[in-house]
This record gives C-alpha cells, structure tokens and sequence, in this order.
C-alpha cells in the first residue's frame, strides 16, 4: 500500500471582509503567521511545508507551488469551502452540458477535428486554415488555446502584433497526466479514510513517468458521488508515480499544464485582464485557464471566457457588463 495523505489538516474561513482576506486555522501557527505563509521557528515553517502545502495541489512540482502566491491558494479554497460537488445527474454525464451549450448552435457552424494552422484576413475579416479547409469570414477571432499555442497561430496573420506573442510566450507549460482506472490501490483500503481526493507525496517515479518527476500525485473518487458510477468503482489519478493494474486503465491523457510565475500574474492582469491592453486588439481575444484568477484549473477557463463574452459584447452593443468576479 502506498502511503497517501486523505485530507488538509487546515481550516479555512471566510472572512466578512471579501475574498482577499481568509484565515487559516491550524494548531502550530496562528492566522496571522499562516495568511502570510511564514511561522515563529524554522520547525514550524518545515512542518507546515511538509504536511498541508506539498501534498494539497498535485497540478506541478513541489519548487513552483512552494513560491505559489499564498492569498491567490486561500482565495480559491476559501471559495469552494463548505460546498458541494456539482454532480451530473443524467446517466450521460457531461455530455447533458455540451448538448445543451451547442443546441441553439446550427451543425453547420461546428467543426470538430479540425486544426487550425494559420489565419488570414484583417479585423472583421478574418479566415481560419486547416489542413484541407477555410472557414469564415469572421469579425471576431477567440484563441481557446494554450498560450504558447495563441502565440504560434498569432504569428501567422501577417499584420499580427508581434508584442502580443511575446507577451502569450511568457506563460509557461509543463506535461501532466490524468489516467480513469479502476485500480483500488491508490487510495486507502480503509473506507473510513476514503474522501473525493486523495494526495501523496512526491516520489521516485517508474522510467516511463519520469516526465513527472517531484510531482504530487491526486486520486479522485469519481464513485464518491456519483449515483451512476456506485457499482463500478472508478478512480482518476492526476501524475502518477506508476500505472494503475494491468487491465484496470479505462483512459489516460496527456496535456500542457500552466505554471503560474509572479512574471505571467503580473502580465495576465496588465495584457489580458479585462483592463489589459491585448484584449480586443484588432478583434482578437483570448481564454484559458491562464487568463483565470487563482489556481489554473477548468474554472478559470470558463472565468476567463465569461469576462471575454462580457468585453466583446459592450464592445457590439454599447452597454457594460461585468458579471465576471475573478477575471480582473
């Protein structure tokens, strides 16, 4: 049995003060000490390094998430603290949202593996190319991509700001991997220790993993919840150290996780924020879950997509909307 960490020994609790004040309760530090992310005595600092910031995020290494601005993780626990899941509850899951997103969309307009490799065209007129295809022309044009991805296509319209590439080019990626198994041993064996995630920390991984590296390691208990899946027991792993069983892999994938640095904070809210100066530019706007507030998780890809639609429809219409709350 691997040794796994079940749960945060911390409290969070909103404060009545708004989002950027939050306290944190643990018996070796008082708020004040933990909210500023420092203790009285390096023992302290080493225990509360060790035993609730490395194993609580498992979306990069243990170097970047230690540097990791504190309020930005207490904001984003503090959020969700005390709140429950969002379960699908039709047996065909996530495909209930997606019909119901692109329901009013015509098929004709939807183009599904389909790679763009290049843009042509001025504002208001643009055309998208993939490899055996044009489509357009449109007024707008919205990346939906990761940043350095942006940046790459960005450089193929020829009247392209060259500033605005640099700018995409300064948000780093590293690789990640989420496996669905059905493998058991990758959380406790005791039920009463079973919780939606469960964290271990960094270890040694397999050769073929090494990719990952000081990674913390999350299971989630997709089962844990869900009326649909009660009976067939199924977990997600996010950076493993090793492969589920022989036989117990339902899917794995392999995708570019941003690294959040005080250098692409600073320019997220400067360049691509809903003051920031690239936004709009030339009718071209961009999303992902770079441009959210907090930690980069799908939540910041719909935050940023929101205050996108918010932007470009004031800019249609005249009227402000700002509906957005994290995006700034």
């Amino acid at each position: 049995m691997y040794p796994v960490t079940t749960a945060l020994s911390s409290t969070i609790i909103s404060s009545n003060k708004g989002s950027d004040v939050r306290r944190v309760l643990h018996p070796l530090f008082d708020t004040t000490e933990v909210l500023e992310g420092c203790s009285r005595t390096p023992l302290q600092r080493r225990l509360y390094l060790q035993r609730i910031r490395y194993p609580e995020l498992s979306c990069g290494t243990i170097s970047w998430y230690v540097f990791y601005p504190f309020r930005l993780k207490i904001d984003y626990i503090a959020a969700v603290f005390g709140t429950r899941h969002y379960t699908i509850t039709s047996a065909q899951g996530f495909k209930v949202v997606v019909n119901g997103l692109t329901s009013s969309i015509p098929k004709s307009h939807i183009h599904t593996s389909t790679p763009i490799t290049s843009i042509s065209g001025s504002p208001s007129k643009y055309t998208l190319h993939s490899t055996d295809s044009t489509i357009g022309p449109f007024k707008h044009v919205i990346f939906a991509t990761p940043a350095h991805i942006s940046s790459k296509l960005l450089t193929t319209l020829r009247s392209h700001d060259p500033e605005i590439s640099a700018n995409l080019n300064i948000f780093k990626y590293v690789p990640s991997l989420v496996v669905t198994h059905t493998d058991p041993t990758f959380i406790p064996s005791s039920p009463s220790f079973h919780r939606d995630l469960h964290f271990q920390r960094p270890s040694t991984p397999i050769s073929s993993l090494q990719k990952l590296t000081n990674y913390t390691h999350a299971t989630h208990i997709l089962h844990h919840r869900s009326p649909h899946l009660q009976s067939l027991q199924v977990y997600q792993t996010t950076n493993p150290n090793r492969y589920p069983q022989k036989g117990s892999i339902l899917s794995q994938t392999w995708f570019e996780r941003y690294l959040p640095s005080l250098e692409s904070l600073k320019t997220r809210k400067e360049t691509f924020g809903r003051n920031g100066w690239a936004q709009g530019t030339d009718n071209m706007w961009f999303v992902g879950s770079y441009l959210g507030e907090g930690i980069p998780l799908l939540e910041g890809c719909v935050e940023s997509a929101e205050m996108v639609v918010e932007m470009l429809l004031e800019r249609e219409d005249g009227k402000a909307r700002w509906t957005s709350s994290w995006c700034a």
